[in-house]
């Protein structure tokens, strides 16, 4: 659009200015004499070069009452066309993966609780009192389909939470089969805590569980906890 703008100021310039020479020509021919032997002479007047100079304006003008038709058109949608109507809205896609909470805190003796319920995976968590009177922590998988339990943590306990005795890492794999499965106890004497932080990746067949939890069994205050975030794609 800005290019054809461009062409018609200089076409109509050009015309206009042309147009007035050639008149000025003709007027001039017609009124003054012819000059001596050897050629003939063209002397343009200053009304002659005002006359000139309206022409080119017209010129001008006309241009840009072209230019501004062209622009009252608008710019022609892209593949040569003006755009249609928006259609209507498409259904919706399906649901992106989502964070689920998991938050578990039981004294010892308290019955088992469903800490985590997604699609493919049930974890339950009970606080027991074992037979030496430690608290324990115990951890149970419910599966749909067989999966692999696979991941790290880190596990550390003493007395003091804040300032841990021990401390030791590695990694884990397991095998589950579909149905019900112990996924691990943990254990602390009277006095004592024994805490475990782990990142784990449940895989089923059709979809991905990231489970991200901290265990902790507290011999001191007897009680349990079991929390984190789980993310499941598929």
């Amino acid at each position: 659009m800005s290019r054809a703008r461009r062409m018609g100021w200089w076409i109509a310039v050009p015309v206009g200015i042309a147009l007035g020479l050639l008149l000025a020509m003709a007027l001039d021919r017609a009124a003054a004499p012819a000059a001596a032997a050897g050629g003939e002479g063209y002397a343009f007047t200053v009304s002659q070069l005002k006359t000139n100079q309206r022409i080119a304006q017209q010129g001008i003008r006309r241009a840009n009452r072209a230019n501004a038709r062209l622009d009252a058109l608008g710019a022609p949608a892209a593949g040569g066309g003006a755009g249609g109507a928006a259609g209507p809205p498409g259904p919706a896609g399906p649901a992106g993966p989502g964070a689920v909470r998991i938050s578990y805190s039981a004294a010892a003796g308290t019955p088992a609780q469903t800490a985590l319920a997604v699609d493919g995976l049930t974890i339950r968590t009970a606080c027991t009192v074992g037979a030496a009177g430690e608290t324990q922590l115990e951890i149970t998988g419910e599966l749909t389909a067989p999966a692999t339990f696979v991941g790290t943590a880190s596990i550390d306990g003493g007395t003091d939470p804040a300032n841990p005795a021990s401390q030791s890492a590695g990694n884990f794999q397991n095998a589950l089969p579909a149905g019900t499965s112990p996924l691990g106890t943990v254990p602390a004497a009277d006095g004592t805590y024994l805490r475990i932080v782990a990142n784990a990746l449940v895989a089923l067949p059709t979809r991905t569980i990231s489970v991200q939890v901290a265990e902790v069994a507290d011999g001191t205050a007897d009680r349990c906890s079991f929390t984190g975030v789980a993310v499941a794609a598929g």
